[in-house]
């Protein structure tokens, strides 16, 4: 199964290689095309937020959540193909995901393993991170003199802050306290945020955050800390909503 896995990456390769006739001449203009879609972020933002609710369940045992968890998968299924509806058609990596439905069955196929017992919480926790990783790299995968490269872009980086802030608010609510991996995902948040700050393009602005997420980390055990990183995954949702103006 873990090798099939690692064929997610491989595929987004031979799928750039199928668009190499577009030959964008650099990231400023993926993102340019992208800003014409306003759907298009919501549904990335979407698709992190599930797989980080579902590693957060998976990873602390929360057997009554599993329903829930499983329910984060197929959504983010859902969203994936959105996604690749809704964003931009060209230049590479446009669309989004185009193998869409192999990620949905993959979806699928963790969820049976799981209810059937033949993968443990760890592993599914280990798969759903690899997954979501993947899905970040392939928007991340780019064409340049028919080469290609990897370079970070805003798109990529809202996935991944969707999957930290995600993951957070799962793991707070369950546990009632921030615990250590959820301090390290707003951590992380605050280091995406700085990061979109200094692309060539502008991101969208999720620098509000950065306050709430401060008063987070320094009040771990806070009786409110439920209701703070809850705020707090809502105002980057806010920030990724579509924007039609």
């Amino acid at each position: 199964m873990f090798r099939r896995l690692v064929g997610l990456p491989l595929l987004a390769i031979i799928v750039a290689c199928s668009v190499i006739a577009f030959q964008p001449a650099a990231a400023q203009v993926a993102q340019a095309a992208h800003d014409e879609y306003p759907h298009c972020i919501s549904h990335l933002w979407a698709v992190g937020s599930q797989l980080g609710w579902a590693e957060g369940i998976a990873r602390h045992d929360a057997q009554s959540e599993d329903a829930r968890m499983l329910e984060y998968m197929h959504t983010a299924g859902v969203q994936v193909k959105l996604a690749n509806e809704m964003c931009a058609q060209r230049p590479a990596p446009w669309p989004a995901w185009q193998n869409w439905l192999e990620i949905q069955n993959r979806l699928a196929e963790l969820a049976d393993n799981f209810r059937d017992g033949r993968q443990n919480r760890t592993q599914l926790a280990i798969a759903l991170a690899f997954m979501h990783q993947s899905l970040a790299t392939q928007l991340a995968i780019r064409i340049v003199g028919g080469r290609l490269e990897h370079d970070t872009t805003c798109v990529d980086i809202y996935v991944r802050l969707a999957v930290a802030l995600g993951f957070a608010q799962t793991t707070t609510e369950i546990l009632h306290h921030l615990a250590p991996d959820a301090a390290v995902r707003l951590r992380q948040s605050v280091s995406l945020i700085y990061q979109m700050r200094e692309m060539p393009q502008p991101c969208r602005d999720f620098k509000g955050l950065i306050p709430a997420i401060g008063e987070a980390l320094n009040n771990p055990s806070d009786p409110s800390i439920v209701g703070r990183v809850d705020d707090i995954w809502h105002a980057g949702e806010a920030a990724s909503a579509p924007r039609t103006e």
